[in-house]
């Protein structure tokens, strides 16, 4: 999971500074995921990170748009994201899972809206499928606060994440076919909320270069917790990154 835009813009001052100049960092993010499939513990990855902000066009991470609103203290965009969220049956050592249909990754069409107060950040975003792989829709809304000690900037966030039935019943459900030759039972799954709490952390070694980190946890619904496919009731992710402003 990548730091979502509002934690992103708060992270680095405020919409209105983002605004005023083009901005360029490029570096390098490594991430933990724990996996809520059976077999798979935990998902490694290594990527690198690219930030651009100007004011009409962003590249941040896997999100790339432009801005429909751009003011001091609300921000309107329009986008594409790449979901990482997916299952692999190779990378289960559980043989029934093995067994399954491949849950593609997929690239979701994004709008985001963020509005900055004096009492802290409000952020949704609304995500659906582009690819026709999993066909669903997540929306999302957070709260937000930052918290800032001269180079040193933390940012708590609770929110929650809604998944249509379509999205979770692709990544989480088993159909007869697949029942048939995993032993697994059939599944479908339904639509379902997960709560979540992150915490982002940026540290400006220099005015150039800067550390960036980022813990989450998500309860996971009880229509993703029953699938024969997951054997957690909660995940947790972390992400440790670099990065150069030019």
């Amino acid at each position: 999971m990548l730091l979502s835009r509002l934690c992103t813009i708060a992270l680095i001052g405020s919409i209105g500074s983002v605004a005023l100049a083009d901005s360029f960092k490029l570096g390098v993010l490594g991430e933990i995921d724990r996996s809520p499939y059976k077999g798979i513990d935990h998902d490694n990855s290594v990527q690198p990170y690219i930030n651009y902000e100007s004011p009409v066009f962003y590249i941040d991470g896997l999100e790339a748009g432009v801005y429909i609103l751009h003011s001091d203290t609300q921000q309107l965009t329009l986008g594409a994201l790449y979901d990482q969220t997916g299952f692999k049956p190779k990378d289960s050592d559980d043989w029934r899972m093995k067994q399954l249909n491949r849950r593609k990754e997929s690239v979701m069409a994004t709008l985001d809206y963020t509005l900055i107060t004096d009492f802290g950040g409000f952020g949704a975003t609304l995500n659906t499928d582009l690819l026709g792989r999993n066909k669903g829709t997540t929306f999302a809304v957070n709260y937000s606060a930052a918290l800032t000690m001269q180079d040193l900037t933390l940012m708590p966030v609770v929110g929650l994440e809604w998944h249509n039935k379509r999205y979770n019943n692709y990544y989480y459900g088993i159909n007869h076919s697949e029942s048939m030759r995993s032993g697994l039972p059939e599944y479908t799954s339904k639509q379902g909320v997960n709560p979540y709490l992150e915490l982002n952390l940026s540290y400006q070694v220099t005015p150039k270069w800067e550390i960036m980190a980022t813990g989450r946890y998500d309860h996971l619904h009880k229509n993703i917790r029953h699938s024969p496919m997951v054997d957690k009731s909660d995940l947790y992710s972390f992400q440790l990154g670099v990065a150069y402003e030019f």
